[in-house]
């Protein structure tokens, strides 16, 4: 056990480790319900199936994006059915950008809530926000969205999956938002033959 000293406030933990940045790995995001405290919760590591369907080579020209001409924070969104390759593109950019990755399932907002993503010692990371339209509605976009505009010293990717058909003009409308756009339609005729090649028995 360990005493903290946090301002006046001393408090008795364990502590297992220390980091001036944030490791790279998975993280939830969550707010302690009875001190309003954010904190982050590691996930599980992405695991890319054995064998992915389609071309995802857009991750390859996102990265360089990042790598090579982002100053500030990037926006990408990707858009469509489920069941299109959205969560494995995601998930193929979050491996090879090889970056924290802070995922979001709660609509977070608030003065605590920009101050702890903006925090510096969270370094350049990834925000990712799957079905970003399930978790944020109109009424509570306000913060996230000036997080978005780059008004902070922040250099972070947001990455977001949406519905096709729920896309906020909030979004779409403000280049300084979101960089690159994909979308996602029907899958393509050869890709469901090469799906039905590789799982047909008989």
């Amino acid at each position: 056990m360990s005493i903290i000293q946090s301002g006046h406030r001393f408090t008795l933990t364990d502590v297992s480790a220390t980091h001036s940045k944030l490791p790279v790995g998975n993280y939830m995001l969550k707010r302690d319900p009875r001190s309003g405290e954010f904190y982050l919760v590691q996930k599980e590591a992405f695991v890319m199936p054995k064998k992915v369907y389609g071309d995802h080579s857009v991750v390859d020209r996102w990265l360089k994006s990042w790598q090579h001409n982002s100053s500030k924070n990037l926006g990408i969104l990707l858009a469509g059915l489920k069941g299109t390759g959205k969560t494995i593109t995601s998930q193929k950019f979050c491996i090879e950008a090889n970056m924290p990755v802070i995922l979001i399932g709660e609509p977070f907002e608030g003065t605590e809530f920009v101050d702890f993503i903006t925090d510096p010692k969270l370094g350049e990371c990834i925000i990712f926000i799957d079905e970003f339209e399930k978790v944020y509605n109109r009424d509570n976009q306000y913060d996230l969205l000036s997080l978005m505009d780059g008004n902070f010293s922040t250099k972070l990717v947001f990455l977001l999956t949406v519905n096709e058909e729920r896309i906020s003009e909030y979004l779409i409308n403000r280049l300084n938002r979101i960089k690159y756009r994909k979308s996602y339609g029907d899958l393509d005729f050869d890709i469901i033959d090469e799906v039905i090649d590789d799982m047909l028995i008989n």
